[in-house]
């Protein structure tokens, strides 16, 4: 249909537009579940709903409409925002008895136009239902999420405060983001970041590491580049002139010398004592060359008469008088290890290499905790090498992993899932079978 075509819209649907409350949910993992497995967990789900009070208490006043959504559904409230709450309340409860059922659920205010589906049922649709099932997305088994509309109505009573907990923005489907308030207590819910808020964080992190492109320079800026480094090119060379002229007697000498002698000949001549001593015969062409570059000058003028620096016998031995320096050998360094938390900038706790059976955490976790592996190998000579790892937890060894290094490069390997509270990592170098540094790592508890 082009954009200058009528398009014909039902005023009726639009005089139904009202604000709900919404309760929306999924089963995790449903369409993995064979068929008849499948019916019978929306099922039980249905009679764990119907079993609500609010549930009850909102059927007798006709204030809701339940949409069944394939493998959950959608509770619309349209008058108290506590019914989506307590509801998820009663439900969490219940759910702890029947782990098979993993089940997550998102709460939202907003806007609704309520219509007819194809059978003729009652249905809704807009911007409410849609954001209330982003905000279920971004959650994990036992998540209660709730969006920022839903947590400001809670923050105004004290009995909720302490149950809401900011997770800040996520974003969602079509660039949107929804601002998300993690509901939990000690008996329902779920304490742990959503995965998908986990990800995006680390994403975040990635790039605000990632190095930026410089800037193309103008042609203006690189002659003006181009005229500082002669400037200061020629500063440097005359200052180490200039102290080379104040730290050698021997190169003053040399510039004496050579600025002073046409003068002094000059000067000998003008006294008339360019002749032999005692004789009063004058010096040949030859003799005063001579007299000149023996004693800087003609005989009776100047200093070191009949000597010249060049003459000078060096000591036996090696230049300077003094053997070389034994060249000093250069040691390689060890290389390191550490890992952090994803989004945290805490190191995680460093633990002893387990020998024998591995460690499964004290707390019995299921749900992966990310990490970042740093890796950094020191300058030893060895140029460009390939670096592999591999990861051991309560789950056993991860599919190994390698990357390109350059020496004295830091690697990193980020979004790296580990179960359980140990976790080991061994790294090798090029494909020698023997871990060139093997290192443990305790998770916090959760």
């Amino acid at each position: 249909m082009s954009p200058d075509e009528n398009v014909f819209v039902d005023p009726a649907l639009t005089d139904t537009l009202q604000f709900a409350h919404i309760l929306f949910m999924d089963v995790i993992g449903y369409a993995k579940l064979p068929s008849e497995r499948q019916g019978v967990i929306v099922q039980e789900l249905q009679r764990l709903v119907q079993g609500t009070a609010d549930f009850r208490a909102a059927t007798e006043k006709n204030e809701i409409l339940c949409l069944p959504r394939g493998d959950g559904m959608a509770l619309v409230f349209f008058r108290d925002a506590l019914y989506p709450v307590r509801c998820a309340q009663d439900i969490a409860r219940e759910l702890k008895s029947r782990q098979y059922i993993q089940l997550r659920m998102g709460v939202h205010s907003g806007p609704v136009f309520v219509t007819q589906d194809i059978n003729g049922d009652a249905d809704v649709s807009g911007a409410g239902i849609v954001t209330a099932q982003r905000v279920m997305d971004c959650g994990d088994s036992g998540h209660i999420l709730m969006s920022s509309a839903v947590a400001e109505q809670l923050l105004t009573l004290s009995a909720w405060i302490p149950y809401l907990h900011d997770m800040g923005s996520c974003a969602v489907k079509h660039g949107h983001r929804v601002h998300l308030f993690n509901f939990y207590s000690n008996d329902v819910g779920n304490r742990n970041h959503p995965r998908k808020l986990m990800i995006a964080s680390a994403a975040v992190v990635a790039a605000e590491r990632k190095p930026r492109p410089a800037k193309a320079a103008t042609r203006v800026q690189s002659v003006k580049d181009s005229l500082m480094i002669v400037t200061w090119t020629t500063v440097a060379i005359a200052g180490l002139f200039c102290g080379a002229l104040v730290i050698s007697p021997t190169l003053r000498d040399i510039i004496a010398t050579s600025f002073s002698m046409p003068s002094i000949q000059a000067r000998a001549k003008e006294d008339g004592k360019t002749d032999r001593p005692g004789t009063g015969t004058p010096l040949s062409v030859d003799e005063e060359k001579s007299a000149a570059g023996a004693g800087g000058g003609p005989i009776g003028y100047g200093k070191g008469r009949g000597t010249s620096p060049s003459k000078v016998k060096e000591p036996e031995g090696k230049p300077g008088g003094q053997d070389p320096p034994p060249p000093v050998e250069k040691k390689p360094m060890a290389p390191s290890i550490w890992a952090t938390l994803v989004g945290s900038d805490a190191h995680l706790a460093s633990a002893p290499t387990p020998s024998g059976e591995q460690d499964e955490g004290a707390n019995g976790q299921t749900e992966p905790s990310l990490i970042v592996l740093h890796v950094e190998i020191p300058t030893d000579g060895a140029g460009h090498r390939k670096v592999r790892f591999t990861k051991a937890d309560a789950r056993g060894s991860d599919s190994e992993r390698t990357g390109a290094d350059t020496e004295g490069q830091e690697l990193k390997w980020p979004d790296i899932e580990a179960y359980g509270k140990l976790v080991t990592f061994r790294v090798y170098y090029n494909d020698d079978n023997e871990p060139v540094l093997t290192q443990s790592f305790k998770l916090p508890d959760k």
